[in-house]
């Protein structure tokens, strides 16, 4: 076997100066790279006999300690393993959000056995790629609704986006357009989506949309539909028979939400009689009646916090968002922004500060969570230090985040300390936990990063986490 050869002085120069994407530093970066939005890359051979995932009740698995994911450092230094390490925050901070206090309350409410009925926490995540999947959330979810109660689905996109996927449901459609909101470069084509950034467009007679659950369910759902009327009414026929026109109230051309008033049975099918008749932006789904945990997953592969700016105004996505009613937003990007050598870091502050002040107005009463970026490589080769393998702004984008976190008083989750600190993936990779882009995480790994934010949310609010 071919063995590994030092660095030259030649290559690491140009890779620490240049921090540019080339074949000698890193042959595979246009695979992974979720800018591209390209199909997951599958998991290690044997990864989930190595890993297991949480129970299938939904209980947490037997987590192993923090320790257990301490990062690999081929060939780096004392001094260099240390000064990446000293920017590293373990556990779940609070810098002073003005609503902590009132989530705390509620958890403890519904811990208690006693809450009224129809008591739901509500967490919304935005995010990309790592969102997207509703991976990381769908274990969150598990392990809150094990414990706490389990009040339904959530946030759903219109219709099926490729390379993504949803836990809880599934789709079948034909006759629908999809756009994206992260695929906008037309300026006629900004400020015109809703909140997600999916718009599903029927363009053939009798299209048609069924949303289907993953799980069989006899459960009723309350249902809101995020809808811009043009010509005619959308149609929705659930699984009891049931036909209802889906036509907001107010002027055309405006995204506004229809509430169904009687409860659903999944399936569900929408169907439009004519092309281009309206449009349809997202769905939440809660159990009927239910008192309990909602987690929703919001994302798309490749974005950044930036693509809010696509989203409709004035007022049009943040009525959506304040109608979510959220105790909790978690605002999940950074690896995007972070595999950008020409990042402009104060525009990002800028962007991430803007954020939390429509947040802060749409939802006066939730919690913010800002989640720093995970850990990623660059450079698979474990000959180079850590410090040269990261992408090229990971520590500035999480530097950035953790500012912005403190100035506006949130909460501050270090995702990459989480899992062991920098170059950690690479431990992570050898566990089953990661996949072979060094960017993305596996079904396990995922899960287990909910694990453990799952506990650091509970040592905050000081109740045990089991």
């Amino acid at each position: 076997m071919k063995s590994r050869a030092a660095p030259s002085r030649t290559r690491i120069a140009a890779c620490a100066l240049m921090g540019l994407f080339f074949a000698a530093c890193d042959s595979v970066i246009q695979a992974r790279s979720v800018d591209h939005g390209s199909p997951p890359l599958p998991t290690r051979q044997g990864a989930a006999q190595r890993a297991p995932p949480l129970s299938a009740a939904g209980a947490p698995s037997a987590a192993l300690p923090l320790h257990a994911f301490s990062p690999t450092w081929s060939g780096a230094a004392d001094t260099d393993r240390d000064a990446v390490r000293d920017e590293n925050l373990s556990g779940l901070h609070n810098f002073g959000d003005p609503n902590f206090d009132r989530l705390t309350g509620k958890i403890r409410v519904l811990q208690s056995g006693q809450a009224p009925a129809e008591t739901v926490l509500r967490i919304t995540q935005f995010g990309d790629s790592h969102t997207a999947s509703d991976t990381i959330t769908s274990g969150l979810r598990q392990l809150l609704q094990a414990r706490f109660g389990d009040a339904g689905i959530g946030w759903i996109a219109p219709m099926k986006v490729p390379n993504q996927s949803h836990r809880l449901v599934k789709y079948e459609s034909r006759g629908w357009k999809l756009s994206s909101s992260r695929q906008a470069r037309d300026p006629s084509r900004q400020k015109i989506f809703p909140m997600g950034g999916y718009i599903a467009t029927p363009v053939k007679p009798g299209a048609r949309i069924t949303v289907l659950p993953r799980h069989g369910s006899g459960d009723t759902w309350q249902a809101r539909f995020a809808i811009k009327h043009w010509k005619a009414s959308l149609t929705l026929k659930d699984a009891a028979r049931r036909r209802i026109a889906l036509k907001p109230s107010g002027p055309s051309g405006i995204w506004r939400e229809v509430s169904v008033k009687t409860p659903l049975r999944l399936p569900f099918t929408i169907s439009a009689a004519v092309p281009d008749a309206a449009e349809l932006g997202g769905i939440w789904l809660e159990k009927n009646r239910s008192t309990g945990v909602v987690v929703s997953a919001i994302g798309a592969n490749g974005t950044t916090l930036k693509n809010w700016e696509y989203w409709s105004e004035p007022h049009q996505w943040t009525d959506q968002l304040t109608a979510s009613r959220s105790d909790m937003v978690i605002i999940a990007y950074g690896t995007n922004e972070a595999i950008r050598p020409d990042l402009d870091l104060a525009d990002m502050k800028n962007v991430l500060r803007e954020s939390l002040r429509t947040v802060r107005k749409a939802l006066p009463d939730s919690v913010i969570v800002i989640v720093g970026a995970p850990d990623s490589l660059r450079v698979k080769e474990r000959s180079f230090r850590c410090e040269e393998r990261l992408f090229p702004m990971l520590r500035e984008v999480k530097g950035a985040q953790l500012e912005v976190a403190r100035e506006g008083k949130t909460l501050f989750w270090d995702w990459q300390a989480a899992m062991g600190g920098p170059c950690a993936i690479e431990a992570w990779l050898d566990e089953g936990l990661a996949k072979d882009d060094l960017t993305h995480l596996t079904m396990e790994g995922y899960h287990r990063s909910a694990e453990i934010f799952y506990r650091d949310l509970m040592a905050l609010i000081g109740e045990e986490a089991r």
